[in-house]
């Protein structure tokens, strides 16, 4: 046998799959030596063979003819009532051959095949046992065996065919979320139990063994080395068939197999799925017997956590974060890594129980139970219901936001004076009131169990006096406020305003702060409903109980005011006030970082929202860097930003970009993500997928965005009306050019404006009502592009000098209704392509876009001249090279000139 072989192989067996050519093709020169060791590597992936068989088949393939090693085409060769059709895989003893049953009934199956000359007596013995054992098992997580035989000799048995991915080449492909990756292993863990269950030990699981279907669901295969437990003691020596990168420790060792060593191998896969590598490596991969040093690796140390091992990795290209895996992640990998089987996991399913425990957000059985991890788990168990309903409880010990802002700023004033020192007293007062009544909420949530409702959550949390009712009017109003906190942050936008409409009559006599903060909850909650009068009244009065230097809440106003003045149509008021916000928080000595970020960010989104987009990309940018250098990571704060973001390129035309922007958020997002920034980003997303002409995924996403909105902020509130609008929009893009598919989307936009238009009823906000006509409008060119209808809706888009955003939306209405008529009404798509082109004068210059190059190959039409090269390129970079519109532009000019 030649050590060169066996040692170049078994070096590159230790590396990772995508690394061996490169490795081989420095370290094996020899033609036929790389032959030898390539047909290794390919066997040891199908059937996991121990040193001594690899070295077998060394010898067997240098002496055996390319007929006997089965690579002979055989396609069309009958093996039992089977016809082999396509080759999967061979190796020194057989091949796996797709085959379909030849009468009965049409099945495809796989056929595995020993049909090499020469196989040991210990690899036949093996095959025959893989069969006998396959038969037993009936699980939808195992590959199940149909048939077997023989055939001239030759052992064969047929399982089902696994059309899938192996599961390293899916996560490659796919790159699933981490929830996805853990159920992959919850799924593999069951199939895995099964079989401890019926006596089998699997002995070799590793993602070349497991199959990933389309579904998403992962088929377990390949029990040739596989033990029955009680049965006979052959291959449970260290010369025992193993993959040393899967294999347990006290597999390596020789000791006696357990089920134990399936758990250890399902905890290699987990920690490859989590971090892309294995947790042991080789002390020298190269220079050495790199074998030999991986095994001691796995016997002599510990695993590093996943979370450790991924913060160090500078080639990953992965969704996770290191800082999702510390903790509970950690200790659960590192428990089923235990080198002492004893400390590891007892069983699949006790793995499978605590990965379930964590998606779950309940307490792991891999780590002590003490009351604060309980109370931890039972607050991030409820953050859904909370955030969707009632609270998200700000701060685990019961802080809420005022409170730790009293708190703060009664330390930061208490040497000024002596007055000042009373004021820290009161304050210090009102966080013990505050920290009582968040404890009686958890006590009383902890007393319920693990399935507590939402309403219970509400009623609990909206009640004042659950802790006592307090003779001192201080400590009740400091309940008050902090509930109301609470509410709104649950988008309870209703049950605060009653709370914080009784305090009015008592602020008289109250604190300054205490006002300020009261009239500021009011401010917001006002707004969030919709009544803007009386939300700008209450602005007013919490102005005048600022400081004259800034503090938080000077930015937070102004951030109030901004809004309000864009609702009402204000848009120069609004842009100023979102600027001075930045200001303010930036000279507010009581504002952290994580809070100055969320000023940056509040800011971008209102300037984003009137069309201000290099200076909303500029503050959402400076909010997430504020946010890095702060080392905050798992705020909705930063989902939200990066939507900003996300939208500004959909405005800028940058379609394609927008999407994947969009698609890359939402694969992260928590899913106990507050429901008013999910269903406003799903609506840019869908407007994004409507103008991609993806219409059904459009209005799936925009129609649950919608019902969510609503049935978290109130069917009358401005967020629901604003998407019930954002759903007419996309209804109205996603017209068909075909008659009978055009009624259904039309007469489904105006339902939903008819609906806005009722739950406005006759509240007067401008915008809205600007919107409504604006639809009416561009419907009725789209049924009937006449003159007429043409006039009005540009008379009612064209203003004499609207904002940036409007300006934006009134350019990109005509050159869409431009496209969507070009094709049948040529002129009536000229003259508002016309109008669009004049209307984009006053805006920014921008590279590229949908509506640059539109507006670059519309101007080429009206004069006469093919359209520019570039300009379909442009086109065809922002919405994708099949894209009807890019068609049409690239292979249609004559045409289009001649309508």
């Amino acid at each position: 046998m030649n050590p060169q072989l066996i040692q170049l192989f078994r070096d590159a067996l230790d590396l990772a799959v995508q690394d061996r050519n490169a490795y081989l093709d420095v370290h094996c020169t020899d033609a036929a030596l790389r032959a030898q060791i390539d047909a290794l590597l390919i066997a040891s992936e199908s059937t996991a063979l121990p040193m001594p068989e690899c070295a077998h088949m060394a010898d067997l393939l240098a002496e055996t003819a390319p007929s006997e090693s089965g690579l002979l085409d055989r396609t069309g060769q009958i093996v039992g009532p089977f016809r082999l059709t396509k080759l999967l895989g061979s190796g020194g003893m057989g091949a796996v051959w797709q085959a379909e049953r030849m009468e009965g009934f049409a099945q495809t199956v796989a056929i595995k095949w020993a049909h090499a000359a020469g196989l040991s007596a210990a690899i036949l013995t093996r095959f025959a046992q893989e069969r006998q054992l396959l038969a037993k098992l009936n699980h939808p997580g195992i590959a199940r065996v149909v048939d077997g035989g023989s055939d001239a000799g030759a052992l064969w048995f047929a399982m089902e065919y696994v059309d899938g991915l192996a599961l390293d080449r899916y996560v490659e492909a796919v790159n699933p979320s981490l929830e996805a990756r853990l159920k992959l292993v919850i799924e593999l863990c069951a199939a895995v139990q099964y079989a401890h269950q019926n006596l089998i030990v699997h002995r070799d699981l590793k993602p070349g063994n497991i199959m990933v279907l389309n579904g998403g669901s992962p088929k377990l295969l390949d029990f040739g080395i596989a033990k029955q437990l009680g049965g006979t003691p052959e291959l449970t020596q260290s010369a025992a068939p193993m993959t040393f990168s899967y294999a347990a420790p006290e597999q390596i060792r020789g000791d006696t197999i357990t089920t134990a060593v399936d758990v250890y191998a399902l905890g290699v896969i987990l920690f490859e799925l989590l971090t892309g590598e294995r947790p042991h490596k080789p002390i020298n991969r190269v220079g050495g017997d790199g074998a030999l040093s991986l095994l001691q690796a796995i016997t002599d140390t510990d695993a590093t956590a996943p979370s450790s091992a991924l913060a160090i990795r500078t080639n990953v290209h992965s969704s996770i974060r290191p800082s999702q895996l510390k903790g509970d992640l950690d200790t659960i990998v590192l428990k089923a890594l235990s080198r002492d089987t004893a400390r590891r996991y007892a069983s699949a399913q006790a793995l499978s129980d605590d990965i379930n425990a964590y998606l779950a957000q309940r307490p792991i059985r891999a780590r002590p139970d003490s009351a604060s991890y309980r109370l931890l788990k039972f607050v991030r168990r409820n953050q859904g219901a909370v955030a969707s309903g009632v609270l998200a409880l700000a701060a685990l010990v019961g802080l809420s936001a005022y409170s730790l802002q009293q708190a703060q700023r009664a330390k930061m004033s208490a040497a000024d004076s002596a007055r000042q020192a009373d004021l820290m007293q009161v304050e210090a007062d009102q966080a013990n009131v505050i920290v009582a009544h968040m404890t009686a909420v958890l006590t009383r949530a902890q007393a319920a169990g693990d399935t507590v409702r939402t309403a219970e959550l509400m009623a609990w949390a909206a009640d004042t006096e659950l802790s006592g009712r307090y003779a001192d009017p201080v400590k009740n109003r400091a309940i008050k406020l902090a509930v109301s906190d609470i509410l709104m942050t649950g988008n309870e936008f209703a049950p605060a305003l009653k709370i914080l409409d009784a305090l009015v009559p008592q602020l008289a006599d109250a604190q300054p702060r205490e006002r300020l903060q009261a009239y500021a909850n009011r401010t917001r909650a006002l707004y969030r409903l919709g009544r803007l009068p009386e939300a700008e009244q209450s602005l007013i009065m919490a102005r005048l109980s600022l400081p004259a230097k800034p503090i938080l809440l000077s930015a937070q106003l102004k951030i109030y005011e901004g809004e309000i003045a864009r609702t009402l149509g204000h848009n120069d008021q609004a842009i100023a006030a979102a600027v001075q916000a930045t200001e303010l928080i930036d000279r507010a000595d009581d504002a952290n970082a994580f809070v100055r970020g969320t000023v940056f960010s509040s800011a971008a989104t209102g300037l984003m929202q009137l069309g201000e987009l290099d200076r909303a990309q500029r503050y959402a940018e400076r909010a997430l860097q504020i946010w890095q250098q702060a080392q905050v990571q798992h705020s909705a704060s930063i989902q939200n930003t990066e939507t900003t973001l996300a939208n500004a390129q959909f405005l800028r035309g940058h379609l394609r970009a927008s999407l994947a922007m969009f698609a890359a958020i939402q694969s992260k997002a928590s899913a106990s993500e507050s429901v008013p920034p999910r269903a406003a980003r799903s609506s840019g997303h869908a407007k994004a997928l409507a103008l991609l002409q993806q219409f059904d995924a459009a209005n799936a996403m925009i129609e649950t965005a919608r019902a969510d909105m609503c049935a978290a902020t109130g069917e009358s509130s401005l967020d629901c009306i604003g998407m019930t609008l954002a759903a007419a929009d996309v209804a109205q893009v996603s017209r068909q050019r075909h008659a009978e598919k055009m009624s259904g989307r039309v007469d489904l936009a105006a339902q939903l404006v008819k609906t806005a238009q009722t739950r406005l009823g006759n509240r007067d906000v401008a915008p809205i009502q600007a919107r409504f006509l604006r639809f009416k409008l561009t419907a009725a060119v789209l049924a009937k592009p006449t003159e007429a209808n043409i006039d009005a809706l540009i008379g009612a888009l064209v203003q004499p000098s609207p904002s940036g955003m409007a300006r934006r939306s009134v350019v990109r209405t005509l050159l869409v209704l431009a496209q969507q008529l070009s094709q049948e009404h040529a002129k009536s798509a000229a003259r508002l392509a016309a109008i669009a082109i004049d209307q984009a004068r006053a805006l920014p210059v921008e590279a590229g876009g949908m509506d640059r190059a539109l507006i670059a190959l519309w101007q080429a039409k009206l004069a006469n001249r093919a359209p520019a090269a570039n300009a379909i390129q442009e086109l065809a970079l922002a919405l994708g090279d099949a894209h009807p519109w890019v068609q049409e532009w690239r292979y249609e000019p004559a045409a289009y000139l001649t309508k």
